[in-house]
């Protein structure tokens, strides 16, 4: 099976393609969007240091490495020279972690179409920073991980794995990215070697219940208050 992994190279999303390579069959090329949006307003910094230390305390050496046999690097995913270079690999599946919106002469190039990795429960919180604003609405039981299909709108696609991660296993805000990233990854090998056994396989989807609220990027000063009620939540 021929796999193309849309993402941006950071940590996380380099040991998620590592596992996705070194535990599967599948033959994964890696497409890295290098595009960075910003907005008028301030996000950060926020833990960005202690985030990536915590990271390196489990993800070891497999974020140092590059084991994919083919990697494209572009502005965008959905760029002409992105589009050209999807249709030569000619994938069995797209799967997204990472990048901008997806459109749907982009999507529509895998045998499969594309699943996103989305750092939410989507039908809670679609959007970005879907873990802090789930915080600042002390809903802790909806942060987690959702696996669903791309289509024309932001994260409204069919559900094919979706899970809350345990949050006594998180002591700090910025532990979070790892639970989830771990949990992306554990769902995300079973999809893969699932569609191996059986190549003719389509993905096997659920529709989702509601329509999660969008969410934008989280400024500054309100992650600052989601740090502060996730430490009151954790008693300290």
């Amino acid at each position: 099976m021929k796999i193309a992994l849309l993402t941006t190279d950071t940590d996380h999303h380099r040991y998620f393609i590592n596992k996705c390579i070194l535990e599967t069959n599948a033959d994964v090329s890696v497409l890295y969007e290098t595009r960075v949006l910003k907005k008028a307003y301030s996000t950060g910094p926020f833990f960005e240091k202690e985030e990536a230390e915590f990271n390196k305390r489990f993800f070891d050496d497999l974020t140092s490495k590059a084991l994919e046999k083919e990697s494209f690097s572009c502005s965008s995913a959905n760029s002409d020279e992105a589009i050209e270079w999807l249709k030569e690999i000619n994938p069995d599946l797209g799967i997204v972690f990472g990048t901008g919106k997806i459109y749907p002469e982009t999507f529509s190039i895998p045998r499969l179409g594309m699943i996103n990795v989305h750092r939410g429960i989507i039908q809670k919180y679609r959007g970005l920073d879907s873990d802090l604003w789930a915080i600042l609405n002390q809903d802790f039981d909806n942060i987690g991980i959702t696996i669903h299909t791309v289509d024309e709108n932001l994260d409204t696609g069919d559900i094919l794995f979706e899970s809350a991660i345990d949050m006594n296993n998180c002591r700090e805000v910025y532990h979070i990215k790892y639970l989830t990233t771990i949990t992306a990854v554990n769902f995300m090998l079973r999809i893969i070697n699932q569609l191996e056994k059986n190549k003719s396989a389509s993905l096997n989807t659920r529709k989702q219940k509601s329509l999660g609220k969008y969410y934008s990027s989280m400024p500054l000063e309100k992650k600052i208050e989601a740090k502060k009620l996730f430490d009151k939540f954790k008693g300290k």
